[in-house]
This record gives structure tokens, sequence and C-alpha cells, in this order.
């Protein structure tokens, strides 16, 4: 009886596992793709890119680039990712600015979110990063986000941003909420009819404009997504377990 309990046990923890859906890319030979220096970002399966993003070598590891322009998104497609009213989909990425000189002026850097169509275009859902020559980077709604937060100062290191995005149960309605380097970033909550009505939604990463045209990029080191069910998928899945485990034991007495 205890082989008959430990399966069932197995059984539903597997269930419990699988609900969660994930995929992470690394930009280097240790992906699936195998990328190499120079390849396109696309050459592989799971993404869309537009054509100016390649693999690049920095400082000896490979990086997602831009190739000194912006404006280029990049969709990530897992065929199994869905987005259902309670869930948070939480985006993270690794990114270096290129060249700070080409920012002149504060202009938007990078969106990051969901979207709600694999077709080029920007996020439906998600945040709007800034770079200043003279300040700090900011963050933002997106798209068009009226206040702007500060983050760290501007500068060419890498940083790691965290975006969580969950689907309530108010209609058309997400709660949104970053981190910049491990530090609490912005939150709030957008009304999206488009992203809300569909259940399979696709990650995004839109890179924008710099100041001086086919100069610049953004360096990317990883880029990872994972989708956690609502908490009451989880207690659904403990009440099994316990509902399994009582069936056991009456079995064995």
């Amino acid at each position: 009886m205890k082989i008959k309990s430990a399966i069932y046990l197995s059984t539903l923890l597997a269930s419990l596992s699988l609900s969660a859906q994930n995929f992470t890319y690394n930009f280097d030979g240790t992906d699936s793709d195998a990328w190499e220096n120079g390849d396109a970002l696309n050459s592989g399966g799971g993404i869309l890119a537009q054509v100016t993003w390649v693999m690049d070598e920095l400082d000896g590891n490979l990086h997602a680039f831009t190739d000194g322009s912006f404006q280029r998104a990049v969709f990530f497609t897992p065929n199994t990712e869905t987005f259902s009213i309670g869930e948070t989909v939480t985006l993270n990425t690794r990114l270096r600015l290129a060249d700070l000189s080409a920012f002149t002026t504060e202009k938007s850097l990078l969106r990051i979110g969901l979207r709600s169509a694999y077709t080029n275009g920007t996020t439906d859902v998600g945040l709007e990063l800034y770079s200043n020559p003279n300040f700090s980077f900011k963050i933002s709604e997106a798209v068009g986000g009226a206040t702007r937060s500060a983050l760290t100062s501007s500068d060419e290191s890498f940083h790691d941003l965290s975006i969580a995005i969950t689907k309530t149960g108010t209609a058309n309605t997400f709660d949104v909420s970053a981190s910049w380097d491990g530090a609490s970033a912005i939150d709030y909550n957008i009304v999206n009819s488009a992203l809300y009505s569909v259940d399979r939604v696709f990650a995004v990463m839109d890179s924008r404009a710099n100041n001086a045209s086919g100069t610049s990029g953004i360096w990317v080191d990883s880029f990872s997504a994972t989708t956690v069910p609502e908490p009451s998928a989880y207690a659904s899945i403990i009440g099994l377990m316990a509902l399994a485990f009582v069936a056991s034991r009456r079995k064995r007495d």
C-alpha cells in the first residue's frame, strides 16, 4: 500500500509542477538552438525576431543584440503558454545599453511585456524603459506612461529587470509590478481588453529609438518567462492529494 500511496502522491505532484509553464533563453550555445556568433536571433524555433537582432559576442560571451538599431521586436512563442484569470506571468531579463552617448536626450529604450497576437508590433501590457544621458534610467507603464519612475544612474552595465503581470478577476484588468536590480520599481493596474480576451499570450521585447540612427543598441544576456497558476489551483491540487492519502489509508486498513 505504501507503493500505491507514493504513486498517488507523485502523480499529483507532477500535475502541480506541470501547471507552471516556463521557458528560458541564455542566447548562447547552451540553448537548444545552439547559437553562434553572428547568427540571426530567429534562426531557431520558438522565436520570431525582426532582422536586426543577432547573436553578438561581448567579453567572451554571446548575447542577443539589436546590432545598432532600434524599433525592432522579438516575440517568444512557446506552444503551451496560456494565461488564465488569477495567473501571473513573470518576465525576467538581464540587459545592457551598448552606447549611452547615442542618447542626447531622454528616450525610450525598450518595452517588455505581453502581446495578444503573434504579429509584429509592441506590447499590449507591460513596461517601458528609458535612458537619459545625464540622469537615470527610468520606467513607466507601456505604452506611453505619464509618470516615469527613476531607477539607477544611466550607464553601460548589465542590469536585471523583472516584470510580473497578473490577470485579475476584474474584467479587462491586469496588475503589473516590476523590480530593477532586485529593488521594487513600479506597481500599477491597467485595463486592456485585447490581451484579457485571449488565453494564449506572447512575451515581447521591443527595442525603441535613440537619437543617433544606426548607432548603439541593446545587449540582452538572458530572457525567461514563468506562468504561475492562481492560488485556488494549488488549493484544489492539495485537496486532491489529501483525498488520495485518505483513500490509500482506507485500502490499507
